[in-house]
């Protein structure tokens, strides 16, 4: 991976959790308008807790992404730095 492919799996996850942050409340307010217990409350409540579910990883996924770059710009200056002694 290189940094240009790096930054854009950044952007992709911004956008990622941008979209579930929106579903997110789209959802909420669907489910407000409906009626408590009946077969589309529950399913909202479900996709809530789904969404719910995958955003809590999402710090982790971060995580991941943001030590993949560190390391390729390190490596890629131990590249650079290897090659110009020689």
């Amino acid at each position: 991976m290189d940094l240009r492919s790096g930054l854009s799996v950044v952007l992709l996850f911004v956008v990622f959790v941008i979209a579930l942050a929106i579903g997110a409340d789209v959802l909420d307010q669907v489910r407000d308008t409906q009626t408590v217990d009946s077969i589309a409350y529950n399913a909202s409540t479900n996709g809530l807790t789904g969404v719910d579910n995958v955003s809590s990883w999402s710090g982790t996924i971060g995580t991941v992404i943001g030590a993949s770059i560190i390391l390729t710009v390190l490596v890629g200056g131990f590249a650079i730095l290897w090659t110009r002694g020689r």
